[in-house]
This record gives C-alpha cells, structure tokens and sequence, in this order.
C-alpha cells in the first residue's frame, strides 16, 4: 500500500508539477518499487515472528528450490506477458493523439493502484491452500478459495465502482484538459469497474498454483491474456476501431481465463478429496 501510495504521489508531482512525462513515470515506479521492497526486508529482518530473515542462517536447499523454481518462474513469466500484451494496447491507444496518450497514462496510474487492491487477496490465498492441500484438509482449501473471491468482490468491484463513478474528478486531479479526462474516464469506467473479475482470474490463478499446477495458468494467461490482445488489436478492433470497444479486450480476457482455469481446477479438486478421503 505504501509503494503505491508513493507511485502515486510521485506521478502526480513529476508529471503535473516538474513536467516531466514518460521519464516520470519510470522514475516513480522504480522508487515505488524499490521502497516496498526495502520495507518488506525490514520487516523480515526485524519481526518477531515464525518468519524472520538471519544473514548468518541464509543455505540454499536444492530440492526445496526446485520446488519453488517450478511454481515461481511460471509465476514470473505470468507476470512478463502482461507487459508485453500492454505494450501492443499502448501503441494503439498512441495511434489516436497526444491527449489519448496522456489520458490513458493517467487511468493507468489509479488503474495501478486497482490492480493491487484486487489481487492481493490472490497472494495470501496460494499460501492457504497450498500449506491445506499439503495437510490432506481438501475442504480447508477449498474454503480458502471461496473467501478469497468474496473478500475480491467486497473490496475490488467497491473501490471499482467509485473509481469509475468518479473518474472525471480522479482524472481531474493530474489534468485541466477536458479531452485528456475524457479519455482517462473513457479507460476508467470499463477497466476500473470490471477489476475485480481480474482480482477473481488471480485467485483462481493462485489456486492452481497451490495445488501443484502452475503451467496451467501460465499458458491460459498467454493465450488470453496476450494472443487475445494481438487477435483484438490486428483483426477484431479494425472492425469497430473506437477505443471503448478496445477496452473490452481485458474484461472479455479475464473471464475466459477464469472460465478455462476451471476446467483445471476443479477436476483437480476432486482428485484430491478421492486421494485424502
């Protein structure tokens, strides 16, 4: 929450303030990042808790980095394909002006902030079920899964839904220009809005990690998550070439992903009950 709030501030100060644009934005992310991450190994250095990091203690165990190799670089390369994938939206959005550019840019940022909102619950949520299949308590798992949507949906389609409500005063924020805050409120309100299905999509994505299969969410989200935007982008968009119909790309993804996931996941369920019944 931290490094989001300080991406945020960071934008809105090098880009409204300092005039500084796309060297801005790298900028404030790089430090966003670099502070959250800072954070999180202070906390690890300095908890009192079951989980606490010793440089003196620090051993690489093969066989447990395998295992963790096999679920985190699919993980890695899950995240890769979506910065691909956004680079082709990107170069489309460019195509209709400098006013576009900016817009975008700017829903891009509490799009940023949306994004890590809807799939936090994601993150906690492969430790839960992963430590319950691991256990053989299927039934656990399985409840792991169910509130890790809800607590999605509570969280992700309210603060969606006030985003996109109140776009044009967000968007406000970092321009005067009417055009610019039309097309940031333009991404908005089909984006923001429908960002929990997202926050759902990495749930289940994270459920697959936690029972062992990881590839599955990787090659789902390269197909709909990139070929998709390719397809869209080069064949479908051309035929009704606004930028409200090239939004519909990530809600349409998102749940053909969630709908493909299932046909994995919940076999693989019911494997488990057999297997610990």
């Amino acid at each position: 929450m931290i490094g989001g709030v300080v991406k945020l501030v960071l934008n809105v100060a090098l880009t409204s303030i300092f005039d500084v644009t796309v060297e801005g934005v790298a900028i404030a992310t790089v430090f966003s990042n670099a502070v959250a991450a800072a954070l999180v190994f202070l906390a690890l250095c300095k908890g009192d808790g079951t989980i606490r990091f010793k440089p003196g203690y620090f051993k690489i165990y093969w066989e447990e980095l395998k295992d963790i190799l096999f679920i985190g670089v699919p993980a890695g390369l899950q995240s890769a394909l979506y910065s691909l994938a956004n680079t082709v939206i990107s170069a489309t959005v460019n195509t209709f002006g400098a006013a576009a550019t900016k817009g975008v840019s700017i829903a891009n940022q509490f799009d940023a902030v949306m994004y890590h909102v809807a799939t936090a619950p994601s993150l906690a949520a492969v430790s839960f079920i992963s430590q319950n299949v691991g256990a053989g308590n299927i039934k656990r798992a399985k409840e792991s899964v169910y509130k890790s949507v809800l607590i999605t949906i509570m969280f992700a389609a309210t603060l969606g839904s006030l985003s996109a409500i109140f776009s044009p005063q967000l968007s406000g924020i970092m321009s005067s220009n009417p055009e610019v805050i039309k097309f940031s409120t333009q991404k908005m309100i089909i984006v923001s809005s429908t960002y929990f299905i997202c926050g759902i999509k990495e749930v289940i994505c994270a459920t697959l990690r936690g029972v062992n299969k990881p590839i599955v969410s990787t090659i789902t989200t390269f197909l709909y998550m990139c070929v998709l935007r390719f397809v869209w982008v080069y064949l479908i968009f051309p035929l009704c070439p606004n930028l409200t119909f090239l939004y519909l790309v990530w809600p349409i993804g998102w749940v053909l992903c969630i709908a493909t996931d299932l046909l994995f996941c919940i076999p693989e369920f019911k494997r488990l009950e057999r297997m610990f019944s």
